[in-house]
């Protein structure tokens, strides 16, 4: 009875999915780590994945097509995140504008829209830059971002620790949580589940992480990958 108890009350005292992504953008303290698959625009999957994922789990007939298409949320205060701006800015090994000029041409504008949205709403604002971003995100903090995506970790500047340590308490990681040009799609599970629980304990430290793929999981990705994944992340599968 007592271990029905404790039981029980765990689960009394577990989060949703979406009470932990809403605490991980407030910088507070999860259960677990919240995970994104096809919350953006860049954290999806190609549909040949979702297709032998689907079969994988049982949730499809074989012969069963599967449709990918955009989902938008526009209800009014059901809004928790917006997504601001998608221009990359880098590249792997550098930059295509530098600091001052992002001072200069964008992060004016950035901050007037920023500042109205925390103003006027309870939205959480994202700034989506792949590549090598780390000498602009200083800039996008002033610009007054909350979130920065996709966290290409292998790209020049961007290691896992360095950008906890400088960033962390500043700004939530939306990303970062696996390779998707060389690990999940050329690794073993092995390799994938171990670079998971290792970005998910470095990203964590300062609770502000939310779990996707570094971009969209692409064409060709090994399901069983996939699914080493998401058993790194303790979730049933």
């Amino acid at each position: 009875m007592k271990d029905n108890a404790i039981s029980l009350e765990n689960k009394q005292n577990r989060l949703t999915c979406r009470q932990r992504v809403l605490a991980a953008l407030n910088h507070q303290a999860v259960d677990r780590v919240p995970v994104d698959l096809g919350g953006t625009h860049c954290s999806g999957a190609h549909v040949s994945v979702i297709t032998q994922l689907r079969k994988a789990l049982g949730l499809a007939k074989m012969d069963e097509r599967v449709k990918v298409t955009d989902i938008y949320q526009a209800v009014g205060d059901k809004i928790h995140v917006v997504w601001m701006d998608g221009s990359d800015l880098s590249s792997q090994n550098s930059l295509f504008c530098s600091p001052d000029g992002y001072k200069e041409l964008y992060l004016p504008y950035a901050k007037k829209v920023n500042d109205w949205i925390h103003a006027n709403t309870k939205w959480k604002t994202i700034k989506h830059c792949c590549g090598g971003c780390e000498p602009l995100i200083d800039g996008f903090i002033d610009a007054g971002y909350d979130v920065l995506n996709p966290v290409q970790c292998s790209a020049a500047g961007m290691d896992p620790q360095h950008l906890v340590n400088k960033f962390g308490d500043r700004i939530v990681f939306w990303g970062g949580g696996v390779d998707t040009q060389q690990t999940l799609p050329f690794g073993t599970p092995d390799e994938v589940a171990g670079q998971v629980r290792e970005r998910v304990r470095i990203f964590s430290q300062k609770n502000g992480f939310i779990f996707n793929p570094i971009h969209n999981i692409q064409c060709g990705t090994p399901v069983e990958n996939v699914l080493a994944m998401l058993r790194a992340l303790d979730r049933k599968v």
